[in-house]
């Protein structure tokens, strides 16, 4: 009995057990920023970002014919710790076309994934507010003015007026998006594609490839959302008009 006395004795007057903590019920605080920086909620180390020039050229593409696609939609939008939308409001838009394109690219479009936001110790933060803006710009086409910027086929200008910064695309989703005549097939499909000042294709001419394969890199060029590309810009930092590059499908 005195060993299990001395044992015990460091506990006389102690809890029993730990009271657990509670989690938090409140509303979780929100890092509020405006023009760059954080006015409201925690401090961050990093503000949230993406890549602003693909998600806008990626809005751009899919704005109606019938739409006056100038102006600048204003968003107020909040993110969470993994960078997802969790909410979006329009503060201001020069017409209800333009306001849904830009909501609606923002909401679904890979294109405009954010990087989440950080606090000071480096963990994510669970909430961020900040406004949004979409510059809609009136495209130029080739057909009424400039000349077409052409790239050979190992990816170097070989006519036209040289470009500050090449079409992009999202290269990995536009491969998902393509579904193949036949599961088990492997083929290489090579396109001549021609890009308007929004970076639309215009034109995809398969260049090798057989039919079935081909059609289906056509039909994704000219029809997925993943599929978008950004536009060329041009050295004096204006759209290019057009722009012709060769471009691959692997199928697998």
């Amino acid at each position: 009995m005195k060993l299990l006395w001395l044992a015990l004795s460091p506990l006389v007057g102690c809890a029993p057990y730990a009271t657990p903590v509670s989690p938090h019920v409140g509303p979780i605080p929100c890092s509020v920023i405006v023009d760059g920086h954080v006015v409201d909620g925690p401090p961050l180390q990093k503000l949230p970002e993406n890549d602003g020039e693909y998600c806008v050229a990626t809005a751009e593409a899919s704005v109606p014919k019938k739409a006056e696609s100038d102006g600048v939609v204003q968003l107020h939008l909040r993110i969470d710790a993994a960078g997802a939308l969790h909410r979006v409001r329009v503060l201001s838009a020069p017409q209800p076309l333009l306001d849904e394109v830009a909501v609606r690219t923002v909401s679904d479009s890979r294109a405009c994934k954010f990087r989440p936001a950080l606090l000071e110790d480096g963990s994510p933060s669970a909430c961020v507010e900040f406004d949004y803006s979409f510059a809609f710009h009136r495209p130029t086409t080739a057909s009424t003015q400039g000349e077409c910027t052409v790239f050979g086929p190992v990816g170097r200008i070989v006519s036209g007026p040289p470009l500050k910064s090449a079409p992009i695309i999202d290269s990995m989703a536009c491969a998902n998006s393509v579904v193949g005549p036949k599961a088990g097939r492997e083929s290489t499909v090579r396109l001549k594609v021609r890009l308007d000042a929004a970076g639309t294709v215009e034109s995809a001419e398969p260049l090798k490839g057989p039919s079935p394969f081909a059609d289906a890199a056509v039909r994704a060029l000219k029809e997925s959302p993943a599929c978008r590309f950004s536009p060329g810009v041009l050295q004096s930092g204006e759209r290019a008009p057009c722009v012709e590059l060769e471009y691959v499908f692997h199928f697998e």
